[in-house]
């Protein structure tokens, strides 16, 4: 797992790294790490699910592309990691991480 972001209120992991090229059509699963807990969410474009939809009007699924789901998802303006960093520090100020991502049980 590789830091992608870090500031005093939180950090961004994830076993991927945001590509510099072809952006539009990403997505990316990180865990957020703040006040000693951790969270699971992905990131993707809405460039990237229009595509997703069209790939399932071809091969059939998802009601031949009549709809898309994800959970734990938030759609992002900007494929980069300043973009995601933004809107995590807007989730965590409004006080919505535990609304629109997963909360990862402690082990301890």
């Amino acid at each position: 797992m590789k830091t992608i972001y870090q500031n005093e209120k939180f950090s961004l992991v994830t076993h991927h790294q945001i590509p510099n090229e072809d952006t539009t059509h990403q997505n990316i699963d990180f865990t957020i790490k703040t006040d000693g807990k951790t969270y699971w969410g992905s990131a993707t474009t809405t460039a990237n699910i229009q595509s997703i939809m069209e790939k399932n009007k071809q091969t059939g699924e998802c009601a031949s592309g009549a709809y898309h789901w994800q959970t734990n998802v938030i759609i992002l303006n900007q494929f980069t990691v300043e973009c995601l960093a933004l809107a995590v520090t807007d989730i965590i100020e409004d006080e919505d991480l535990d609304s629109i991502f997963y909360l990862i049980p402690n082990d301890d």
